[in-house]
């Protein structure tokens, strides 16, 4: 959170990740390895936005999302 003049601004760190998934969405269109680091980006911020929720099976699912992105990013990086 940050102050700003007296007042509290919440960040909503949802809409990061629904940007980066966006973008995400965009270049695994176009076939871009930079696809991965957007996916990764978008689940951190995520979970960032569900920790405080204390949502754990979808913590969990966004670990696992993490985890395949970090697979996928190297499968396409080898080929």
């Amino acid at each position: 959170m940050k102050r700003n003049g007296g007042k509290i601004i919440k960040i909503k760190w949802d809409w990061f990740g629904v940007v980066f998934a966006i973008v995400a969405l965009i270049l695994n269109a176009d076939q871009n390895i930079y696809c991965w680091p957007c996916y990764m980006l978008s689940a951190v911020f995520m979970a960032i936005h569900f920790i405080p929720k204390k949502e754990y099976p979808f913590l969990l699912l966004l670990v696992v999302y993490f985890c395949l992105d970090i697979w996928a990013w190297y499968s396409w990086a080898i080929k």
